[in-house]
């Protein structure tokens, strides 16, 4: 499931996988890489989000949620 939805420049390097577990760690040290300069962007990213009236609650959260995930 998870190879139906990464981009062909990247299915080359993990196509030989076949644990969903090993293929997600595989494209996770590929793409998002945990750097002291990638955790502040983080970080200013979540302390900047702010609710706007016009903005749905739900679709808030998640957002804010997304950025506590990464």
């Amino acid at each position: 499931m998870i190879r139906k939805y990464i981009d062909r420049s990247l299915f080359e390097h993990v196509s030989t996988y076949t644990n969903a577990y090993e293929l997600w760690t595989k494209l996770e040290s590929m793409i998002q890489k945990k750097t002291p300069r990638n955790k502040a962007h983080l970080v200013r990213r979540l302390v900047k989000l702010e609710y706007t009236d016009d903005q749905n609650m739900i679709e808030h959260l998640n957002t804010f949620k997304g950025i506590v995930n990464q």
